[in-house]
């Protein structure tokens, strides 16, 4: 896995926009921050099954 740059945050944002996708037109509706601690435990969750399941 290659480590992340400063600008991929950006340069994702712009693919994101260049499709047009839905979802920076949705965040202006839906504060989507509300949602991060729920997102945060899941993420956690996989990462601890995932190196269970490595160390098998």
């Amino acid at each position: 896995m290659s480590q992340l740059s400063m600008f991929d945050t950006e340069k994702q944002l712009e693919k994101i926009y260049e499709i047009n996708d839905f979802l920076p037109k949705l965040s202006v509706l839906v504060d989507f921050e509300h949602f991060r601690p729920w997102i945060d435990q899941a993420r956690r969750k996989t990462a601890t099954q995932s190196t269970k399941k490595a160390l098998r």
